[in-house]
Formats: structure tokens, sequence, C-alpha cells
């Protein structure tokens, strides 16, 4: 079974099958290889729709791990921007929920809907709140405890 990378329990996790084109594809995604994604989709262009078991593409994963590059070239090749996981996150769910942004910006550039909402009517906005929210407690938190 391959999941999406960031699941929170570990529970069926499992290596990516390195062997497997689609998945290789997914994990360079992951990683920033430009250079294999652009070699990969001159052998295979169909490899810029295949997505995880959770339904996640190249381009969430990009998004997700903060490759700004590897989103441009993604978008350039004609990977879909308002594709949808299972839980209906787009790649700029994925941006948000990490604060990534960059990508936000290279995304809302392309043109991508901002009001989308997840599969739970989670918006976008709602998840760079929950992250901006995140980072000043733990800073406020931080801050405090090197005060004493």
């Amino acid at each position: 079974m391959f999941v999406s990378a960031w699941q929170e329990d570990d529970q069926g996790i499992r290596d990516a099958d390195l062997e497997n084109p689609a998945e290789k594809f997914l994990k360079e995604a992951e990683n920033g290889n430009i250079d294999f994604l652009k070699t990969a989709l001159e052998a295979d262009p169909s490899l810029l729709s295949v997505t995880d078991e959770d339904g996640y593409t190249a381009l969430h994963r990009a998004a997700y791990n903060n490759h700004l590059d590897a989103v441009s070239f993604l978008l350039e090749q004609g990977a879909n921007a308002e594709a949808r996981t299972k839980q209906g996150w787009t790649p700029l769910h994925s941006a948000a929920n990490w604060g990534n942004y960059e990508i936000i910006g290279r995304l809302i550039t392309h043109g991508v809907d901002v009001n989308a909402r997840s599969s739970g009517s989670v918006t976008v906005s709602a998840e760079f709140f929950v992250f901006i929210r995140s980072v000043l407690i733990y800073t406020l938190l931080g801050a405090s405890s090197s005060d004493k």
C-alpha cells in the first residue's frame, strides 16, 4: 500500500517502490528533483497525472514540501492545479497547510481557485490560519520559556 508521505500515523505506511515509475515520479516531485521530473515526463507524459493512494499528485507533493521550482515546472508542463485528493485538498490547500507562502503565491498567479473547499468544507485561508496560529503559539511559548 502506498500512502501519502505526510500521513500522521505510521500504520500502513511503507517506503515507495522506486522501481515503479509512478511512485518514483511522486517521490522525486516530493524531493524537488526537477532533472528527474523532466527526464521522466519526456519518457512518459502520463506521469503528470499519477496519484498516490490518497489522491496526492506530484504537484501536491512539491507544494507541501515547498519546492517552488518543481511546482513551477509541473505547472508549465500542464499539471492540474485544481486536482483533488480523497479529502478534497487542492495543491493550494497543501501549500497553505504547511505555510509555504511562495508556493501559495505561485499557485494563485497561475489562477487557482482561492476559495476552494475541501471535502470537510475547509478553506485554503483556514488552513493557512491554522499554520500561522501554530507558529505564533510556538514562538510565544519559546519566547516565554527563554525569558525565565
